[in-house]
């Protein structure tokens, strides 16, 4: 956990940007983080930043207690994004405000156009926005959106994203998962052999917007193998991480698609 929001990870942005979301969610939810000022610090500056300020008024959408105000509204227009990524997030949420606020039964042609633009980007780049788009707009057409990096991802094995070099990791643990994008069933794969017989490790897979939707307890020895079920899922990006035993280090995080 301290590696991900210290950003000791080697990945792209997007993915950092990701894995520091969910990981914001889980040490505010997960009391025993707290403990380690480091993690307090980030989930307490996190609050107070645009990530922070976005994913509580993105909770309004679905809060019928305290719903979405002028106030709300305000401050939506008042957050300067520092990244794409924030910047699609609050187009989102300003349709999604102005229709409600504004007592609209169906969206504008120009809110429908900026939805649109949206959801055709690559949420790899462009972030939860480009789903929330999608989601929207399913409500009005039968429109497939997609974008050709969500095909390119290749499915050949990779190892932990981590610098070697700056010893962050103690194990170079070797995985794939395939098929990559997946529709059915992903399959985790350690590839490496592990220099004890059996070492304890917990799979999370997040979704784009940072909630857990799988959480394993296993063991992993020579040859492991795990399955998941991924049904259920709906289309989009997912962040896969496998912890060692009391999230004490990460020993492998990537990202995967389900396209159904």
């Amino acid at each position: 956990m301290q590696q991900i929001v210290q950003g000791n990870i080697g990945a792209d942005d997007t993915l950092k940007w990701i894995a520091r979301h969910a990981a914001w969610k889980e040490i505010k939810r997960d009391s025993y983080y707290w403990q380690f000022p480091d993690l307090y610090n980030f989930a307490d500056s996190t609050d107070n930043a645009n990530m922070g300020s976005l994913s509580r008024l993105d909770s309004l959408i679905n809060d019928t207690l305290i719903g979405i105000s002028s106030q709300a509204y305000n401050n939506l227009q008042g957050i300067t994004p520092s990244n794409n990524r924030e910047e699609n997030m609050q187009d989102v949420l300003k349709v999604v405000f102005e229709k409600e606020l504004f007592n609209q039964i169906v969206f504008t042609p120009q809110q429908k156009q900026k939805l649109q633009d949206i959801a055709w980007r690559c949420p790899l780049r462009d972030g939860i926005a480009v789903y929330q788009a999608r989601v929207l707009l399913s409500q009005i057409d039968n429109t497939f959106y997609l974008n050709e990096c969500e095909l390119d991802m290749e499915a050949e094995p990779r190892s932990n994203m981590f610098d070697e070099e700056e010893n962050i990791i103690e194990n170079n643990i070797l995985f794939s998962i395939s098929p990559n994008p997946a529709n059915t069933q992903i399959t985790l794969t350690l590839l490496s052999e592990i220099e004890t017989e059996e070492q304890e490790a917990v799979v999370v897979v997040f979704n784009g917007l940072g909630q857990v939707v799988e959480k394993t307890k296993l063991v992993l020895s020579n040859n492991f193998m795990l399955n998941i079920n991924v049904n259920n899922y709906n289309n989009g990006v997912y962040l896969i991480q496998v912890n060692s035993k009391n999230n004490e280090s990460i020993l492998f995080i990537d990202k995967f698609i389900i396209q159904h």
